[in-house]
């Protein structure tokens, strides 16, 4: 079991070194560094009961330290129930609790592998911690992906308010205008789906932002002359536009601030 974690621990280790040049989120990089010697450690207990020592090696052993086969002829003989066969086993348990003393069973921990093993955790944990542009433009990528996906969610929201408005009042240029809104909103979900760093996801969210303001003004000039649900279904969604759009415009003003706060520390630091 030592020799099949200490592999394990330095499988683990090469994980943590190329994930200082191979950007890899921490998460992951945590979860493929416990995974190698967690199996290895599960295969070598395996491995360890499929080589436990059997009766008749331990009978050897035993015999070795001067018991004349006797407990090899026992071990053999105990299927047989014949008087001399019950003598021999009776004479080996006799002779076994007399001088049992005398049988010494090594335990020596493999001091080597053990250090080996502690060596390598430690210096995969100094690695981890270590900061390389590869980590940092994981933890970008990683940023980028989570905003990516609410922004997808919200596109998703908007597309499917537009759906729901009743087509069957608005004039051929409304519904191609519609459409086109509908298309440009698709193009933005596409956008913030292939946003690979922060940087494009801002990019993707300005662009975003811009398009709200349009579709709410767009859908006021469609919303004139409507009644019934046409109208009520054009208004909902013109207020979905409305409320995103201020979301948005809240969180770049909060990003601004942070990024403001912190270059200021940086600057009372220096």
């Amino acid at each position: 079991m030592f020799t099949s974690l200490m592999w394990g621990v330095i499988a683990g280790l090469l994980v943590v070194s190329v994930s200082l040049i191979v950007p890899i989120y921490d998460k992951a990089v945590i979860i493929n560094a416990l995974v190698p010697p967690v199996v290895c450690l599960v295969v070598g207990f395996f491995i360890g009961i499929k080589k436990r020592v059997g009766d008749k090696e331990a009978a050897l052993f035993i015999d070795s330290f001067g018991f004349k086969e006797k407990i090899v002829t026992a071990l053999e003989n105990e299927k047989y129930k014949d008087p001399v066969c019950i003598m021999q086993r009776e004479d080996a348990e006799r002779h076994l609790r007399s001088e049992g003393y005398k049988v010494k069973v090594p335990f020596e921990l493999p001091w080597i592998k053990l250090g080996i093993t502690l060596l390598a955790m430690v210096l995969a944990v100094v690695l981890f911690m270590l900061p390389t542009p590869a980590k940092k433009t994981a933890s970008d990528r990683h940023e980028a992906e989570v905003a990516s996906k609410e922004a997808e969610k919200e596109v998703e929201e908007m597309l499917e308010a537009l759906d729901k408005i009743d087509q069957g009042e608005l004039t051929e240029e409304e519904l191609a205008e519609l459409q086109q809104i509908m298309e440009s909103l698709e193009t933005s979900k596409e956008e913030f789906k292939n946003s690979s760093s922060m940087d494009e996801y801002y990019k993707a969210k300005d662009k975003y932002d811009y398009k709200l303001g349009d579709v709410s003004e767009k859908l006021d000039s469609i919303a004139n002359g409507k009644t019934g649900n046409a109208k009520k279904e054009i208004k909902s969604a013109q207020d979905l536009a409305n409320n995103q759009n201020q979301s948005l415009q809240n969180q770049t003003a909060s990003n601004n601030e942070n990024g403001e706060n912190q270059s200021g520390q940086n600057g009372d630091e220096s």
